[in-house]
């Protein structure tokens, strides 16, 4: 429904951030929903972990970059890119070599709230002395929710 939702949203408004948001449901869905249908065999079905992994890494890296896009803060866009694709190399890695390794599991988690926490801060100091009740909500309920869509566990 929220990507249907930015999709829509997304034709009216036609702003840059909101194509990124966009993006980054559509591959947060198909990060999550993806792979199980296609795995027909065992030899595909080993590669679905690390794609969702991934996939789900990336989405949160492309939910910061909207934020930072939202809020003008271009200078963010080049680390947030470099700590993304090194978090979702590192989650593909993780899958085929260390699987069952808690403390990389941990600090991969660990990573990608690190992004969203400083995205959050991002839009709040941006944000800061105006009466904007959604920026403060935007910024207080992704940690959650992303913890509970993750496939790292």
């Amino acid at each position: 429904m929220v990507l249907a939702a930015s999709l829509l949203i997304l034709s009216i408004f036609r702003e840059r951030y909101l194509g990124v948001w966009t993006a980054a449901w559509t591959l947060l869905v198909t990060s999550r929903f993806g792979g199980d249908p296609w795995c027909r065999d065992a030899n595909s079905a080993r590669y679905v972990p690390a794609v969702r992994q991934a996939g789900f890494a990336l989405a949160i890296g492309l939910f910061a970059g909207a934020v930072f896009l939202y809020i003008r803060e271009r200078n963010l866009l080049a680390p947030l890119a470099a700590v993304t694709l090194t978090s979702a190399s590192f989650a593909v890695v993780r899958v085929f070599l260390w699987p069952d390794s808690l403390p990389l599991r941990v600090a991969l988690e660990v990573a990608y709230r690190i992004i969203l926490l400083t995205a959050a801060i991002a839009l709040v100091r941006a944000r800061r002395g105006r009466r904007e009740i959604a920026p403060w909500m935007l910024a207080a309920f992704p940690p959650r929710a992303a913890s509970e869509l993750a496939p790292f566990h």
